[in-house]
């Protein structure tokens, strides 16, 4: 019986003595580790969703592929994501590798609401898990599926701001992504 009640105390204070160290770590829940900042009930907005559409898995899959291969996260989006003016490039100007060393820092879904009779383009202010600095070198792709059913990548106009990322999103291009997007965020 003295046995069973040491064991038992003891198994009580151990849990006790865990509790604080459980409650200081966040949950890994996308919902926790995202945000998105600003807009009002009329205008265009993006959502992160709460968990990855198939598409961004099977994107996902196939970095964690390359890298595995030896491979770097940008080598997947050099050859495939174009760069609108303003928007950074894989390539700096003289066709070195400027960002090639970049590494994935995040990948979410997205969706887009209110873009009905919208034009032109709208920013918006995504916090993540990670927390970017000013002058980080920082790359946003928007990916969604083309009409052959491939996927379509676009690096998109981003500046960091107090930690979070404000993202310039061209609505024409969200109406034509769809409601499957991925969105990758690559740094150093």
């Amino acid at each position: 019986m003295f046995r069973k009640t040491v064991s038992l105390l003891l198994a009580l204070v151990l849990l006790c003595a865990c509790l604080p160290a459980l409650a200081l770590s966040g949950s890994k829940s996308t919902k926790d580790m995202t945000q998105v900042v600003g807009g009002s009930v009329n205008t265009p907005a993006v959502v992160v969703q709460p968990q990855l559409t198939a598409t961004a898995q099977g994107v996902l899959h196939d970095i964690t592929a390359i890298v595995a291969a030896g491979g770097t996260a940008a080598s997947y989006f050099a050859g495939k994501a174009t760069n609108p003016a303003g928007a950074p490039s894989f390539m700096g100007p003289t066709g070195d590798s400027t960002n090639a060393e970049l590494q994935l820092s995040e990948l979410v879904s997205l969706g887009a609401y209110n873009l009905e009779g919208a034009t032109g383009s709208f920013v918006s202010t995504i916090g993540f898990a990670t927390e970017y600095q000013a002058g980080q070198n920082v790359v946003v792709c928007l990916g969604y599926k083309g009409p052959d059913g491939s996927l379509i990548w676009t690096t998109l106009e981003v500046v960091v701001v107090g930690g979070m990322l404000q993202i310039t999103f061209p609505v024409a291009l969200l109406k034509e992504a769809g409601s499957d997007m991925v969105l990758a965020v690559l740094s150093n």
